[in-house]
């Protein structure tokens, strides 16, 4: 009976991960990665679309990377919902057959016991956190489109390169400071 649902959920979380990437991790009751995934597909298919429409306004050899870069990420994001949520339901089969051939029952939220770490799998939830960040960043930049008068925006388009080279070096002097900060100094 468990061999024959573990069946069916595959079958049904491919295909709907085949028809929307994302819903068959919802399916499986990711709801949360299944809606990342979404979000990742629709947010990239958008940027294509206003990097086109936009194209004119921004250096025209950094648009047409993006472009492209953005284009190839579609197969991926897609192909990783598919493949991922296959995974899942591997997983899931996987922990409920080794809960049940385990004699003595455990509470699942007991961290003392004879579990694999697998089991509690924390990553997505971190996931968040990244996912946050760049809606911000999303937002800041949307914000600083809307308010900034156009000559500011061609400015700051015109000495891109010269802003990104300036933000590398200031990233890079701030890991550093981190780095002795934490009594790391010696590994430089």
């Amino acid at each position: 009976m468990e061999r024959k649902r573990k069946t069916r959920d595959k079958w049904i979380s491919a295909v709907l991960s085949i028809l929307l990437p994302g819903t068959g991790h919802m399916y499986l009751g990711f709801i949360g990665l299944g809606l990342g995934i979404m979000c990742a597909l629709f947010v990239n298919i958008a940027l294509i679309v206003a990097l086109v429409v936009l194209g004119i306004y921004i250096v025209f050899p950094i648009s047409i990377a993006l472009v492209t870069f953005f284009g190839l990420m579609i197969p991926v994001i897609y192909f990783y919902g598919i493949f991922d949520a296959l995974q899942k339901v591997e997983k899931k089969y996987a922990s409920s057959e080794l809960f049940a051939s385990d004699a003595v029952l455990h509470s699942p939220t007991d961290r003392d016991s004879e579990w694999p770490d697998e089991v509690y799998d924390t990553r997505y939830s971190e996931g968040s956190h990244w996912a946050g960040i760049a809606l911000m960043a999303l937002g800041v930049v949307l914000l600083i489109n809307f308010l900034l008068p156009n000559p500011v925006l061609d400015w700051l388009f015109r000495h891109f390169q010269t802003l990104f080279a300036v933000l590398l070096l200031l990233s890079g002097v701030w890991l550093i400071w981190q780095q002795l900060r934490r009594g790391r100094g010696d590994r430089i």
